[in-house]
């Protein structure tokens, strides 16, 4: 008998997790305020990218540079190593 290491995620209705997009990597972040398949981009970067991107002129409605929809992709992603349980509504 083998154990499974993984950590097992039952997404709601609406969310990806699909490889190398932001809904799977280590560094994002689902937020309930944002939505289904929304949240937020955790990375630490450097100083010096760090200012460029607080610079970014954004509103309220938009959310922060970090906001993000969970299907985009990106050369920083990490795998988190998780099992993710995708769930659809079949309309009948």
């Amino acid at each position: 008998m083998t154990k499974t290491s993984q950590i097992e995620v039952v997404l709601p209705v609406g969310a990806h997790a699909e490889p190398n997009t932001c809904g799977s990597c280590k560094y994002f972040r689902r937020r309930a305020d944002y939505g289904q398949n929304n949240g937020e981009c955790q990375i630490e970067l450097p100083p010096m990218l760090r200012a460029t991107v607080s610079r970014i002129p954004y509103d309220d409605e938009n959310g922060s540079p970090r906001y993000t929809d969970d299907n985009r992709r990106c050369d920083l992603y990490r795998n988190d190593g998780k099992v993710y349980i995708v769930q659809r509504r079949i309309e009948p």
